[in-house]
This record gives structure tokens, C-alpha cells and sequence, in this order.
């Protein structure tokens, strides 16, 4: 009749299989050298299943999580507050250039510059041309 092998016996079996010959490991659990033989083969073959299994989980999570990273740069990219700036259109202001009076108007664009965002003016003589 055949071994019914528990966790423990599998456990003992890999623990001392180095350790203990197999007439001793067969003496141990009533069975035949050649069925400790066969348990060993039939117990590599799992462990080897389960770490394939384990590091073919492991790559897909280093993948997924790869991606997560990759989707979250992208998300965080494109997921920008816009500038709450007020757009100006056609205010005129009169400036001075070198003591000269110049009549200016807001193109509605901003630039920023050392003191923080200007508007872009243009003469309205430029501006009625283009």
C-alpha cells in the first residue's frame, strides 16, 4: 500500500535527505529506498514549480508596477493646475519710453519675467497691422 506522505514527513524528508541515507530515510518511514528516491524527485519538481511560479509573479508585478510608475508620471504631466491669470483684452495704458508717452494694449498673453507675470503689450499702431 502506498505512503501517505503529510507536511511533515515531506518537511523531515528534505531536512535530513542530505544528512541520512536512503535505507535509513526508507527505514525511518517504512518505505522502500526506491519510494524515498521517488518522493525526493516528485518534491524537487514541485519546488521547482513554485519558484518558476513565484519569480514568473514577481516579474509580473515588477512590470505592473513599472507601469503604475510610468502611468502616474504621465498622469502627473498632464494633470497640471492651469495658471489662474486674468485675461486682459484691449486695456489700453499709456507708458513712457525715454520720457516719450507711448499709447500700449494688451495682446491677452503673459510672460513671466524677474519681478513675476507681465502682460504682453504691443503699440497699437503694430497691433491694428497684423
Amino acid at each position: 500500500m502506498a505512503k501517505i506522505w503529510t507536511s511533515e514527513d515531506e518537511n523531515f524528508l528534505l531536512t535530513n535527505y542530505d544528512a541520512m541515507s536512503n535505507g535509513q530515510l526508507a527505514e525511518h518511514f517504512d518505505v522502500t529506498p526506491k519510494a524515498i528516491s521517488h518522493k525526493m524527485r516528485r518534491l524537487r519538481d514541485r519546488m521547482r514549480r513554485e519558484r518558476q511560479k513565484r519569480r514568473l509573479e514577481l516579474e509580473e508585478l515588477q512590470k505592473l508596477q513599472k507601469k503604475q510608475e510610468i502611468e502616474t508620471e504621465i498622469y502627473v504631466e498632464e494633470e497640471y493646475e492651469p495658471l489662474n491669470l486674468p485675461k486682459i483684452t484691449h486695456i489700453e495704458k499709456v507708458l513712457s519710453v525715454n520720457g516719450n508717452p507711448v499709447n500700449l494694449v494688451s495682446t491677452g498673453f503673459f510672460i513671466k519675467t524677474d519681478s513675476g507675470w507681465e502682460p504682453v503689450l504691443m503699440q497699437k499702431k503694430k497691433l491694428a497691422s497684423y
